[in-house]
């Protein structure tokens, strides 16, 4: 309970864990149902509250091991949203260490109010770290972003929009400066022109949506050679085969 995990590809999820960090565990619904009471249920209970506690007690120690981006511009004490994001990048922490334990896998990860925006800070955070984005911080980072960096802009929609502004301007916030909502709306259709207007200023809308559960239909793997190179064939034919 408290979150809601979406796999994004073979290699990138979302965690929203919106109600956790702005709730006090009360809207929790871990160990609701008949069995409520069971012992696995009381210690996750337990794991939560203590995961809390550690929290509250020094609110600002994941804080260490995060960059906060443009944090010249920003102030991560901001009351309600400052607090909820700390909290996630506690969390974030604590989930990357228990995969490396567990599996020796290192991760990175981006933590803010959006998917576009905690997907744009999770480059920041590359190759085994995390970033966190402040509201007061998202106009600066959107003005230093290259448009294909940006979420479902790297494709067709990405260069539709380019194509638009004037030479040598290409950033996010290059959108917001020069295209107006009308003419994104005329040129790339009502839907897709009012989703750019608002990306371009950090707002996307879009929920994470679980897909816990649910197995991917297939996996492809595959490794391309400039040219036929017979063991280093066979080499990745056997390692991909497995």
């Amino acid at each position: 309970g408290g979150y809601i995990l979406e796999r994004a590809s073979i290699d990138e999820l979302f965690i929203d864990v919106t109600p956790f960090c702005y709730g006090n565990g009360a809207d929790l619904k871990v160990g609701e149902g008949p069995d409520r009471a069971s012992p696995t249920k009381e210690k996750e209970r337990a794991e939560i509250a203590a995961f809390r506690s550690a929290f509250e007690r020094d609110p600002y120690k994941a804080m260490e091991e995060t960059n906060v981006c443009h944090s010249q511009d920003v102030d991560t004490n901001e009351k309600e949203v400052g607090r909820a994001l700390r909290l996630g990048c506690h969390i974030s922490l604590a989930v990357r260490q228990a995969v490396f334990q567990e599996l020796s896998f290192t991760l990175s990860a981006g933590i803010s109010t959006s998917k576009l925006v905690s997907k744009l800070a999770s480059s920041h955070g590359k190759p085994a770290g995390q970033a966190v984005v402040f509201p007061g911080a998202i106009v600066k980072l959107l003005a230093e972003t290259k448009i294909p960096k940006a979420r479902l802009l790297g494709g067709k929609l990405g260069k539709r929009v380019a194509a638009m502004l004037p030479d040598c301007e290409d950033t996010l916030g290059s959108i917001a400066r020069f295209l107006s909502l009308d003419a994104l709306t005329k040129t790339l259709g009502e839907e897709s022109g009012r989703w750019v207007f608002d990306a371009c200023r950090g707002i996307d809308h879009e929920e994470v949506r679980s897909t816990e559960n649910v197995l991917p239909k297939s996996i492809t793997a595959f490794k391309s050679f400039q040219k036929v190179c017979y063991p280093e064939l066979t080499k990745w034919t056997t390692l991909l085969a497995r």
